[in-house]
């Protein structure tokens, strides 16, 4: 982890391929909870329309993170969907299989969404 003169955290993240990311630290608070996100380099801060963040584990590691962060029993909204509440009351969504956005054709990672904001699970 490196701090810039800002105060912003920036975290250098060796891939399993040997290459090398920088991302941002993400405060739990702003993702229901969920530890262990960081910003994922298409997000807003790269001029997407939405925060995107990213997280190891797939889809294992997603359902868990999904069941730990809400605090009621979770509705199947279909297609292997589930929506509960998280702890201040964010609307937090489980996808097992994202689309691609502008392209449905395509599928993507995990996915949970929390108030909007996507945490993609690689």
């Amino acid at each position: 982890t490196v701090t810039l003169p800002n105060g912003q955290n920036i975290n250098i993240v060796r891939r399993t391929d040997g290459t090398y990311v920088a991302t941002n630290s993400v405060n739990p608070s702003d993702v229901g909870g969920i530890t262990g996100v960081e910003n994922h380099p298409d997000g807003a801060a790269a001029g997407g329309s939405k925060p995107q963040f990213i997280k190891d584990g797939g889809l294992d590691q997603a359902r868990a993170d999904f069941d730990s962060a809400i605090v009621d029993t979770p509705i199947d909204i279909g297609g292997g969907k589930l929506r509960g509440a998280g702890p201040n009351g964010e609307t937090i969504i489980f996808n097992p299989q994202s689309t691609g956005g502008l392209n449905p054709t395509v599928t993507g990672p995990p996915t949970i969404y929390v108030n909007g904001s996507a945490i993609r699970y690689e």
